[in-house]
């Protein structure tokens, strides 16, 4: 149970259309390949290779076009020196000339990327020398590109922020689900985020809580009213 997604506005250059031959398989598979860059609020730039599945007579797109992403990422313990890899669910270009300089601001003020995941706590929070930030690293193993690949991202508490203070730590081995916006490289390796949101012990089940006496087996495809 893993997951680690980015979403946001990237450029892309440098493109390449190619084909891939999986193991133990005839079919090829064809992807266009882009050179890219993701923006930190810590006014990091990380290097990162972009896979977009296309078909076999896609064209490539020019050299800065500007997308809306949503896409997989595999993350390197050697980034910076090592490019992330990025796997696209989707990516919408934004339409208009790129020689123009009104191109680039018709996007929103929003260069730093959301980062969403889902990953196991392998070890115990711990609080920076300043006495308020804490911080712990979040694994996340998910299937991209051509197997299964690891990665870390270190999730940062803000104690400056009051709801960060009344946050407990998330149990070791724990499950937890992360949201945030990309901060730049973790010191021991990986990412780290700028921590929004956070929902701890993802799967487990309180065997004490029992469903609201409205709630009832009928199956709805979809309701206007909840509990209903």
């Amino acid at each position: 149970m893993s997951l680690l997604m980015v979403t946001g506005f990237l450029a892309v250059a440098e493109g390449s259309h190619i084909s891939s031959v999986k193991p133990n398989s005839a079919m090829k598979t064809y992807y266009c390949v882009y050179t890219t860059v993701l923006h930190s609020t810590g006014s990091v730039s990380l290097p990162a290779e972009l896979h977009i599945y296309s078909p076999f007579n896609d064209m490539v797109l020019p050299d800065e076009t500007i997308g809306y992403v949503v896409v997989k990422v595999y993350i390197p313990s050697t980034t910076p020196e090592e490019k992330i890899l990025l796997e696209a669910s989707h990516f919408f270009p934004v339409p208009g000339d790129l020689s123009l300089e009104a191109y680039e601001q018709s996007i929103p003020d929003c260069l730093s990327l959301f980062i969403v995941g889902l990953g196991t706590v392998p070890m115990w929070m711990e609080t920076l020398s300043d006495g308020i930030t804490r911080v712990f690293s979040v694994t996340v193993s998910d299937y991209i590109g051509d197997g299964m690949r690891s990665s870390v991202v270190q999730c940062v508490f803000d104690g400056a922020h009051a709801c960060w203070n009344r946050t407990l730590s998330p149990s070791l081995n724990s499950h937890v689900h992360f949201f945030g916006m990309l901060a730049g490289v973790a010191a021991g390796g990986g990412i780290s985020i700028s921590s929004d949101n956070i929902v701890l012990n993802i799967g487990v089940t309180d065997p004490t809580v029992s469903l609201p006496s409205w709630v009832t087996v009928k199956k709805w495809k979809l309701s206007a009213f909840v509990g209903r």
